[in-house]
């Protein structure tokens, strides 16, 4: 489980960085999508299996919200992928863009829409996880990875949607650069640049659908709702529902007393199969110690033992994340009209890292994997 929670989050990290430097629409959100399914695992890793599930869920509504969403922005733009020749598509767009947004607020886990109901609860999981002894650093890898998600995803609105129409000025041709151009092959036609339009209703009906599920998705994990059958504990305190853990008392998913119909303690024999009932009591006993060993620092018992409340400790998990995506998003929101901050700090990125060139694992695989296929192949055809 250490190694499914560690890989996870270096999952999460290393697909953010990337796609903070991209500028194609499409490989934004798809190394995107790479870094949610480290989230994936990262619950996976701390116990939370079923919160792993409902991410799942959650990032469903909103990444393919968005992935149709680019779809609709490059019909719009005729073809157009390259973020750096679109902005100020919002007063072209603008069905696209109202939904659009829907789902940016999701992925960077802003409260209430569906991203933050998933993505915090597996923050809190990592840092109180007695899974693994080093829940807090998961914790810290998947909070730094959720806060790139909501640079790089504001990047991509503020220079899709927002700032100076870049495509009026634009004269692309139709034909790669380095074509050589004869008799045979004439130089391609530089026309005039396309004007943006929405998309038909069968595209942004779609959209708007997937938007309502991407803002009140995440509810339906929520107490209170008696018919969502992972949601048993309608009174629990906390804004998240935490009854789809392991719990390492019981060794059963949630936090409630698993007793016979005759309300003792059932004896566990290996032939014999009883059937429990949930009870609406919580389990107080005393935790027993870690199933894996030591448990050593964990961050969510040293800040309780602090402020000596459950609840706040919970709270205070969530809301630094958030506190801190919400800031950045926020942030280089207010740069809607010209927003340059976050190219300089992207193409900082480009100059400092291997994040432009992601990390140039596409030219090791094809190196270490696809050349040395082919030479094989190449090889046996001769024998």
């Amino acid at each position: 489980m250490m190694v499914v929670a560690l890989v996870g989050a270096a999952t999460a990290l290393f697909a953010a960085t990337i796609g903070i430097t991209q500028n194609d629409i499409k490989k934004v959100l798809a190394y995107s999508t790479v870094s949610q399914l480290g989230f994936m695992f990262m619950a996976c890793g701390v116990g939370a299996f079923a919160i792993g599930i409902f991410h799942v869920m959650t990032h469903a509504f909103f990444k393919a919200l968005m992935f149709l969403g680019a779809g609709s922005v490059i019909h719009g733009m005729h073809h157009e992928q390259d973020m750096r020749h679109m902005g100020g598509l919002r007063k072209y767009m603008p069905y696209t863009y109202l939904t659009f947004l829907a789902g940016w607020l999701a992925i960077c886990g802003i409260i209430p829409f569906s991203g933050f109901w998933s993505k915090d609860e597996i923050l809190w999981n990592a840092a109180a996880t007695r899974y693994i002894p080093v829940g807090w650093i998961v914790w810290m890898v998947g909070t730094i990875a959720a806060t790139c998600t909501a640079f790089y995803m504001t990047r991509l609105v503020a220079m899709t949607f927002w700032g100076k129409e870049k495509f009026l000025g634009a004269h692309h041709a139709h034909t790669p650069e380095h074509e050589v151009h004869n008799e045979d092959h004439p130089a391609p036609e530089h026309h005039a640049p396309h004007i943006p339009h929405e998309s038909p209703p069968s595209m942004w009906v779609p959209l708007a659908v997937l938007a309502v599920l991407a803002t009140v998705g995440g509810l339906l994990h929520q107490p209170g709702f008696h018919w969502w059958p992972t949601c048993r504990r309608p009174h629990e305190h906390s804004q998240l529902s935490r009854s789809n853990n392991l719990n390492p008392t019981t060794r059963f998913f949630g936090t409630h007393q698993v007793v016979d119909s005759y309300g003792k303690q059932p004896e566990f024999k290996e032939a014999h199969v009883e059937v429990f009932a949930l009870t609406t009591e919580p389990l107080h006993v005393e935790l027993p110690p870690p199933p894996y060993g030591a448990e050593g620092f964990n961050l969510a018992h040293a800040v309780e033992s602090a402020v000596h409340s459950e609840a706040l400790t919970e709270w205070s998990s969530s809301s630094f994340a958030l506190s801190c995506r919400s800031w950045n998003s926020a942030w280089l929101a207010s740069l809607r009209q010209e927003p340059r901050l976050p190219e300089i700090w992207a193409r900082g990125c480009v100059r400092c890292t291997g994040s432009y060139n992601k990390y140039w694992v596409d030219e090791f695989y094809g190196w270490a994997i696809t050349r040395r296929t082919m030479d094989a192949a190449a090889r046996r055809l001769c024998v």
